[in-house]
């Protein structure tokens, strides 16, 4: 007969299965559980094996047998066991009448094809799958009440399901928004094996990420708050640590809400369940506070506006103004109320800005007579003194003053501000200089950049480069901004034109390769300054810049929407996304479909 104080526990070597044993060893409602391992090395006591459990600890060790177990008492089994071990193990234990608890990643979803994509391991028994309840009890409480067989859950997975499902619950979250779940892991949780990548002097005084968009534990953190993967950023970090789990996440809300009205949410969501704690609004937990405990602590943190969860740099974007849009006073407005939400919901944005139209109006307004070769403008002393009065004057200023009337403090710099940006002349027909005051970018000094970005600031830039001889040269735009991208390692850069995107005919291609673009040039489907967008878009990609659009900056939202949908899958509709997006491959056949229909 079944005996539910009696329990067998399979695998203890690990930390999962030693960290079990504290708990059981201490449950005052259990009899001292069996221990199983596959080699007790002559050890008949837990404390044998673990010294640490010497005078409390003395409970039964033995050579793992399914047959043992099943012809026990235990009303219970807790396996602490890798997962292909716990796919085998579970169904002969439940068939004897057991109950399970499995602590692998076995049985945590519903569907075969989940585990074995993210797992790369054979699925599980499928029958037991739609049995198994993923057991995380201030949510399943009820369901795990009655399961035969418990998934226990990931441990980065747990505290990100806490954080979220009170909101996602209510449905507080904006639609579409991105969630960002920034995770940190002492280097126990990579397991007990002995890996190079682990060791005290790899790990110890280092920090860095691992397991970006491969990580396991991310389809059960789809499943248990309902997002869906495009929202999701799970980026996981390994500590120089031996324990805890400090994950900070980041979401928009979908209405301002009051800090009271979080907290209240939160207090009642977890009401009675004691090993949730839930701290005052504004006030956040550390490691030191929930290490060597049950406990998940919870705290957030609201922006003034009352909409964000958290104020958090999250992408690196780069956005370059074509000249044509600094013409239109209401465009201005529009793009500057934009480049501010952007800012606002913790992006680190430089501005980059050309001017062209107004720099040759002016020009001929001062009765300067442009000379051009092959095309290109020559610029000598006097051009290039007017396309600094423009460039870094008027234009410049025009725009930082729009963006800082939106609430985001916006400066205006120029290549000779701490040598902020770098460059040397251009070289036209083998002759370096040959088109006067002409350069291109060489380099930026990232350190500036980044000090204004630290001081809430956002920077400004015109299409200008400080030379090796302290003189100004005049930069396409387009490319200036392909360069600094590079040079930031941006996660995206935006082109916002004066036309939808780029077009064919009057169709604007919703997105178009490196490879692609030399045809575009050659069968003339496109001309003039969309060349050199094209060509400054595939040195970005080429450069490692995640992604490039270019976009009709006098659509509404256009530099929003654009933005929001940066790491858009094929699972979403990539058509209602605005202007080209340039890709280093062809879409797929998924997203060739979503984007035509």
């Amino acid at each position: 007969m079944r005996d539910s104080r009696q329990v067998a526990v399979v695998g203890v070597t690990g930390y999962t299965g030693l960290e079990l044993a504290r708990i059981l060893l201490r449950h005052p409602a259990l009899q001292p559980p069996v221990f199983y391992v596959r080699e007790t090395n002559g050890a008949k006591c837990l404390a044998e094996l673990f010294p640490q459990f010497r005078g409390w600890g003395e409970a039964p060790l033995r050579p793992l047998s399914v047959d043992a177990i099943t012809s026990s008492s235990a009303g219970a089994a807790f396996l602490a066991t890798p997962h292909e071990v716990s796919a085998e193990l579970a169904p002969a234990l439940l068939k004897a009448g057991l109950r399970v608890v499995d602590l692998s990643g076995a049985f945590r979803f519903r569907e075969a094809e989940t585990f074995t994509s993210w797992y790369k391991l054979p699925a599980p028994h499928s029958e037991w799958l739609t049995e198994a309840v993923y057991g995380i009890p201030e949510i399943y409480s009820s369901e795990i009440a009655k399961a035969r067989l418990v998934a226990n859950p990931g441990c980065y997975a747990t505290s990100v399901i806490l954080a979220l499902r009170p909101l996602t619950q209510a449905g507080l979250l904006a639609p579409g928004a991105s969630v960002v779940c920034d995770c940190k892991s002492g280097a126990s949780g990579a397991g007990k094996d002995p890996r190079r990548d682990l060791h005290f002097v790899e790990v110890d005084e280092n920090f860095k990420a691992y397991g970006l968009f491969t990580h396991r534990h991310t389809p059960e953190i789809l499943e248990h708050t309902g997002l869906s993967e495009s929202r999701v950023v799970f980026s996981t970090h390994l500590l120089p640590l031996a324990r805890g789990i400090l994950s900070t996440i980041y979401v928009t809300l979908g209405e301002p809400q009051t800090a009271a009205d979080i907290e209240s949410l939160y207090r009642q969501f977890y009401a009675g369940r004691a090993m949730v704690r839930i701290w005052a609004a504004g006030t956040l937990p550390e490691l030191q506070h929930v290490a060597h405990t049950n406990f998940c602590d919870i705290g957030f943190a609201l922006d003034n506006a009352g909409n964000r969860g958290a104020n958090l740099t999250s992408m690196r974007i780069v956005i370059k103004f074509a000249g044509a849009l600094l013409e239109d006073d209401a465009t201005v407005r529009s793009l500057a109320r934009q480049v501010a939400a952007l800012a606002q919901e913790g992006h680190e944005i430089l501005v980059v800005h050309g001017g062209g139209r107004l720099f040759t109006a002016t020009l001929k307004r001062m009765a300067i007579e442009s000379k051009f070769i092959a095309g290109l403008r020559v610029t000598d002393r006097e051009t290039r003194d007017v396309a600094v009065m423009v460039f870094a004057g008027l234009l410049n200023k025009k725009l930082a003053a729009a963006i800082s009337a939106e609430g985001q403090p916006a400066v205006g710099i120029s290549a000779a501000d701490a040598r902020c940006f770098v460059a040397e002349p251009m070289v036209h027909n083998e002759v370096e200089g040959g088109l006067g005051f002409v350069g291109y970018l060489t380099g930026l000094n990232a350190p500036f950049i980044e000090s204004l970005w630290h001081e809430g600031l956002l920077p400004v830039a015109p299409c200008l480069g400080l030379g090796s001889d302290n003189e100004l040269y005049n930069i396409n735009a387009d490319h200036m901004a392909a360069a600094c991208a590079e040079y930031l390692s941006a996660d995206q850069l935006i082109y916002l034109t004066d036309v939808a995107g780029v077009l064919d005919g009057e169709r604007v291609l919703s997105a178009v390769t490196c490879e692609e673009i030399e045809r575009l040039v050659q069968c003339r489907v496109v001309s003039g300054g969309m060349i050199l967008k094209l060509e400054a878009a595939k040195r970005a990609i080429e450069g490692g810049v995640r992604e490039v659009r270019i976009v009709g900056g006098t659509s509404p939202d256009a530099l929003l929407l654009a933005s929001h949908a940066a790491g858009t899958s094929a699972n979403d509709r990539v058509s209602l996304i605005p202007g080209t997006r340039v890709l280093r491959e062809p879409l797929s056949a998924a997203q060739a479909a979503l984007s035509a229909a």
